[in-house]
């Protein structure tokens, strides 16, 4: 059985918001970027595990749980401001490579 690891959080400033983000682990940096409506909490049954080999970053998109609300008049602009955040994301918490895990709207955001 994996150990609790320990959680780091914190917010990104981004342009027109802030996305809250977890950090937990060591080693190369792995992002999990949740799908649909969902916020970092999705994949913490399988973080700890994770943790062990893994710097694992996870986030709140834009209007869900801890980070800022997503302007509807942005929509058609969605997929463009989501991407853009992540790469601030990983400028943030990365160590120049990552890897990306995206789940549904997650990996459409990855690609």
């Amino acid at each position: 059985m994996a150990t609790v690891s320990t959680i780091k959080s914190e917010t990104l400033q981004v342009p027109g918001g802030s996305l809250y983000f977890e950090v937990r682990g060591s080693g190369p940096v792995l992002l999990l970027m949740p799908g649909g409506p969902a916020d970092a909490t999705t994949f913490r049954r399988m973080e700890d595990r994770l943790a062990a080999d893994y710097t694992v970053v996870t986030y709140d998109p834009r209007g869900l749980s801890h980070s800022s609300a997503f302007d509807p008049s942005d929509d058609a602009r969605m997929v463009e401001i989501f991407a853009d955040d992540v790469h601030r994301l990983l400028a943030e918490t990365g160590q120049g490579r990552a890897c990306v895990f995206g789940s549904s709207g997650g990996a459409l955001i990855a690609l």
